[in-house]
């Protein structure tokens, strides 16, 4: 038994435009993925491969990405965080100035303590509508 398979990566959303973007660029270019007998992603390899999979051609995979459409405006965050003391802890590591292992549980226990981005921010249900067709 022989095919062709197509393997996918993980990568977020700009893992989903790139991955799109490659498409569309093979296929432009004569080779066309879109025929695999097998498509198999992880994470943002499994959005750009479920596409294809439902017969989403490789043009209007990368069509969300190309459009004339103005880019979101960045969240609005008062402050911008400061990574100094991230910065500073991994230079001491580096520098070997302290042990990996204590700068990484210090870090650990920093991001525990450490609040997330405000997610309320972020309109899924348009990023997922973009992918519909």
């Amino acid at each position: 038994m022989s095919g062709r398979a197509l393997a996918l990566g993980g990568g977020g959303p700009v893992g989903i435009a790139w991955e799109s973007g490659l498409i569309a660029g093979l296929a432009e270019s004569g080779i066309d993925l879109s025929g695999a007998d097998f498509i198999v992603g992880t994470s943002a390899g499994s959005v750009v491969g479920a596409q294809i999979a439902m017969g989403r051609t490789p043009a209007a995979l990368v069509e969300p990405f190309i459009g004339n459409a103005e880019p979101s405006p960045p969240p609005n965050e008062s402050t911008p965080p400061d990574l100094s003391q991230l910065i500073g802890k991994l230079m001491e590591s580096c520098a070997g100035v302290r042990p990996a292992e204590d700068v990484l549980r210090e870090l650990g226990a920093w991001a525990m303590r450490t609040s997330v981005v405000n997610t309320s921010v972020v309109n899924e249900d348009a990023f997922v509508a973009s992918f519909a067709g």
